[in-house]
């Protein structure tokens, strides 16, 4: 997607997703940006291989305090 694109913020983006894909979700997060992808990666993940919904994510700033703790 980088290569066709012009806009540099879109580039930023697109090469900080880049940048966290290898790790996320399989290695615990480095950062907080790591932290929300690992969240919302496994929001969408898990009701597609489980066929089950999850209809809220509950208390974000806990869970993702906890993922970061000790970064």
């Amino acid at each position: 997607m980088m290569e066709g694109e012009t806009d540099p913020v879109i580039r930023r983006r697109l090469a900080r997703i880049a940048d966290a894909a290898p790790r996320v979700p399989a290695a615990p997060p480095a950062t907080f940006y790591e932290a929300l992808n690992t969240l919302m990666f496994l929001f969408r993940a898990i009701p597609a291989i489980d066929g089950n919904g999850i209809s809220v994510l509950g208390h974000l700033d806990r869970t993702l305090i906890r993922s970061t703790a000790g970064t």
